[in-house]
């Protein structure tokens, strides 16, 4: 019987990090926002698309929302967190955090209502459509967030 042979291949990653320029963490991260400029107008054209799935799920649920509409729409906006930041649009990226925060909220509790989901669409298609004007989304953020508190502190007395 013959000894066993031990391969060890070689760690390609491990060689190639070694042989790079050293570099500090301000050049990498300028490094990363040129590359996200790269992919922002696929980004943006992947939000449209995400909205517009979004907005269909959102006009085909019932009202209030049966536990599948509230887990279509849950999953479909967390699609959209992550590319909206990428397609620069980060507000947008916050109001679909918040819409996931509610509908949450309403699986959880087993409380469905279409009204905050509406509001929190309505919103995200406003900022869709304000992001290349310069307009200030503050105004509509804060009232976002008023909708979002308002249905966070609701109880099941309510």
């Amino acid at each position: 019987m013959s000894a066993p042979k031990y391969f060890f291949p070689m760690n390609q990653l491990a060689i190639a990090l070694r042989s790079a320029p050293p570099r500090s963490a301000a050049e990498c991260l300028r490094a990363a926002s040129a590359n996200l400029l790269t992919i922002a107008a696929d980004c943006r054209r992947e939000v449209d698309v995400r909205l517009e799935r979004l907005g269909k799920c959102c006009s085909a649920s019932s009202d209030p929302p049966s536990d599948q509409d509230l887990q279509e729409i849950y999953d479909l906006t967390l699609q959209l967190i992550g590319v909206s930041s990428a397609a620069g649009l980060p507000d947008l990226d916050a109001a679909a955090s918040s819409l996931c925060d509610v509908v949450d909220g309403m699986i959880t509790r087993h409380e469905a209502r279409l009204e905050p989901i509406a509001v929190h669409f309505s919103t995200m298609r406003l900022l869709r459509t304000i992001s290349d004007t310069g307009v200030d989304p503050g105004p509509v953020l804060e009232g976002l967030q008023k909708v979002r508190q308002r249905f966070k502190h609701m109880g099941a007395s309510d």
